[in-house]
């Protein structure tokens, strides 16, 4: 494929020079970067139009996958190779992550729903998602560090609550 990207540094600002539509399409692709005279091949994680930083994801000798943050005025060029072994999803899922049946979990979500309720928290579903207006939302499996709130007072409130329910068992 075609260098899509090309880097020369210089004391100008690249940020406007950059396209970032070029660079979005390097996310999640396979490329070989040239830098301080080196050659490294990877899968793009994320670019900064900015500072031109670009961070690799490279599979090592145990199967895991090491992060290389390739600083901007370093690199020489950024060659698209064509699309990536890896797929983003698997790599930063939660491996402790409960998976429930279908059953088990409308058992929980029911059971959390009505503890809310009782203790006067107006909680609604939307699909297997509980809601608390648009300030909090739980996600299976209900648990402590499935609640997501920008309100730090209420998120506390909540899991303090789904805690005390656990206690009861």
């Amino acid at each position: 494929m075609d260098e899509v990207l090309s880097y020369s540094y210089s004391s100008t600002r690249n940020v406007f020079k950059n396209n970032p539509v070029n660079m979005k399409q390097m996310i999640n692709k396979e490329v070989e970067v040239k830098y301080d005279s080196k050659k490294i091949v990877g899968t793009v994680y994320t670019i900064d139009p900015v500072s031109n930083m670009v961070a690799l994801m490279i599979k090592n000798k145990n199967n895991n996958i090491d992060m290389h943050l390739i600083l901007g005025p370093h690199i020489e060029s950024l060659k698209l190779i064509g699309p990536s072994e890896f797929i983003m999803e698997d790599i930063f899922k939660d491996k402790n992550v409960i998976e429930l049946a279908d059953e088990e979990k409308s058992c929980r979500r029911k059971k959390l729903k009505l503890w809310l309720q009782s203790n006067m928290i107006p909680i609604i579903e939307e699909g297997d998602i509980l809601k608390l207006k648009d300030v909090l939302t739980i996600q299976p499996p209900y648990g402590f560090n499935d609640c997501v709130s920008e309100n730090e007072i209420i998120l506390e409130k909540i899991q303090n609550l789904i805690v005390a329910m656990n206690k009861q068992k």
